[in-house]
């Protein structure tokens, strides 16, 4: 050999060791995906039971508004009714029969020497809604288990 030639020393290829480092590579590249995929996976389900809940507040909100309207619709139809009898108010004889159409309606009063015949077997009757109905059936079940 020359002297001034040089000998340099290769390094010796281990493919078992390059096998194990490529694994491990693939593994952490497989893990890293892995977790890519699961976050993913939890961004999805997040978005659609959003956009589920929101779908449902809106169909809610709907129907809200649709009870709303008719109510105001209801309401508008009242004020009209209300208007007509206030534009009618100027003529003396028109505000008498206002006067007592609601004192009849709204307050259950009657003419002087008037005569009111109530049938208590009505259940709608306005007049005694709610009064001595209910009071006389449970008196007649008490006395029918006293009886027994």
């Amino acid at each position: 050999m020359h002297k001034n030639s040089k000998i340099v020393e290769l390094p010796v290829r281990n493919d078992n060791n390059d096998d194990k480092n490529i694994k491990k590579a693939a593994h952490k590249k497989k893990r890293k995906l892995n977790f890519i995929n699961l976050v993913f996976v939890v961004f999805m389900l997040y978005f659609f039971m959003t956009v589920t809940s929101q779908k449902q507040m809106i169909r809610n909100l709907d129907e809200q508004i649709a009870q709303k309207e008719t109510q105001r619709d209801t309401v508008k139809k009242k004020a009209e009714s209300l208007a007509s009898d206030v534009a009618s108010i100027d003529d003396q004889q028109v505000l008498l029969e206002v006067v007592e159409r609601v004192a009849r309606n709204e307050y259950k009063m009657v003419k002087p020497n008037e005569i009111i015949y109530i049938d208590k077997n009505k259940m709608n009757n306005k007049f005694i809604m709610g009064i001595g109905y209910e009071q006389d059936n449970i008196n007649i079940k008490d006395s029918s288990e006293n009886n027994e």
